[in-house]
Parts: structure tokens; sequence; C-alpha cells
């Protein structure tokens, strides 16, 4: 079980012939609960699994998971939840997988694994940053952080949560913790339409075969030519 991790109380709305939700969601193999000191205290709780393409680079992060017949909310949506005051939770689920989670009034485009695409805002802290032993020493001003969500995270590079994103080698898991949070909050989504997965393959398997030909029958510099620009179209694609 997830001890120590409560469970997502959600709604799920399905279309014509849609898959199980527990087939579609990203399933851990195992766990490690967090502190129960900690967790008894908690508003909310939330896992921090997340999914690095193959190239490292973290594009996408779940935000739900299934585990032993229930689901489970990312950090990120636990603690927006949380400040939100726990609202209804409601994901639409497709003959493809996850399509969208409703959270009250918002609507936040997922993949078909219930993954969120996040939208970096550029390089470095893009979030205001305060350091741990201002709290610790008592610098900070009581209320100072009132109206405001905050992440506690680490930048030590020693204690291996630093990311790897589209625009840094090295960002803090708590920035992309913050990012997720700002995305949904001002509808600020990474979103595509219905058929752009299909035209994506079609587009690289198309393009691959007429530079294979290129290849084949052209002369070089011909070759060189088409493969510059069909490198352009793609990449601006």
């Amino acid at each position: 079980s997830m001890s120590g991790i409560t469970p997502l109380n959600l709604a799920v709305i399905t279309t014509p012939n849609a898959v199980d939700i527990s087939e579609a969601l990203l399933e851990p193999q195992g766990v490690i609960p967090p502190l129960p000191l900690l967790s008894r205290h908690a508003g909310g709780t939330g896992f921090f699994n997340t999914t690095p393409d193959h190239d490292g680079v973290l594009r996408a992060t779940p935000l739900l998971i299934h585990h032993q017949d229930k689901i489970y909310p990312n950090l990120s949506l636990a603690s927006l939840l949380a400040a939100l005051g726990h609202p209804q939770v409601a994901v639409k689920v497709n003959r493809n997988g996850v399509e969208s989670m409703r959270i009250g009034p918002l609507t936040v485009p997922l993949d078909e694994k219930g993954r969120f695409y996040v939208h970096y805002r550029g390089v470095g802290n893009q979030f205001e940053t305060i350091p741990a032993h201002l709290f610790l020493e008592k610098q900070m001003a009581p209320g100072s952080l009132a109206g405001k969500i905050a992440i506690v995270g680490t930048s030590a590079a020693g204690l291996k949560y630093l990311k790897v994103t589209p625009l840094d080698p090295e960002l803090m898991g708590a920035q992309v913790h913050a990012t997720v949070i700002d995305n949904i909050l001002k509808k600020d989504f990474i979103t595509w339409p219905e058929w752009f997965r299909g035209a994506e393959i079609f587009m690289v398997l198309f393009f691959g075969f007429f530079t294979t030909m290129a290849i084949v029958y052209a002369r070089p510099w011909m070759t060189l030519g088409f493969s510059l620009v069909t490198s352009v179209v793609l990449w601006q694609g």
C-alpha cells in the first residue's frame, strides 16, 4: 500500500470505448512512504516520481499514478489542491487513455498516461527562492508567505534533486513543482490537437523516405541541401 500518502478522491468521466483508468496511468513498482511524523500533520501528501524522456530531459511529469486500485496525486497537484481548499477533481478518459483533468473550474490537459507537459519559463530559478536558514534563524517576518504557495526543496547537487529540462541542464526540483502549479493556475499549457501525434509520425517517415532516396540517387550537394531543408522544417514544425 501507499502508506502515508492519501489517495485522490476523483470522478472518472469516460467516453465511448474508453480504456480503464487503471490501465492508462503509470504504476510504481514499490513505495517509500514519507515519515509518519510529517504525513500525520500534512494537509495533503503526494508522490514525486517523474518520467524523463529517453535523452534524460524532463519534459512531462505524471500528475496521477495508480497503485493497488487507488489513484494518487503528484506532490505538485496535492499542494495545489490543498491551497485551493481541496476542490473536486475529475479525470476524462477516452479510448487512447487519459485526456484531461478538471480541478474545480480549471481544465488541465494531460497525455494518455496522465502526464503533464511542463511549460518552463526560462533558464535558472524563475520563482523567488528563499534560503531555509532565514526561517530557521527566524529572520523572516511573520506572515511573509501569507497567500503564497511555498515549495520546500534542496539545491544541493549531492542530493540529486536537480533536473535536466529543455531550457536548463540543472534546475531545482522544487522549481519544477512551482512551474507545474503556476502553469495550472495561469492556464498556461502546452497543448496539441488530437491528430498531431499521427501527423508527427507521418512527417518523420515521409521525410526519412525521401532523404534515403536522395542519398541513393541524387548528387552529394543536392542531398546535403535537401537534408538541411528537411531538418529545418521538422525542427520548426
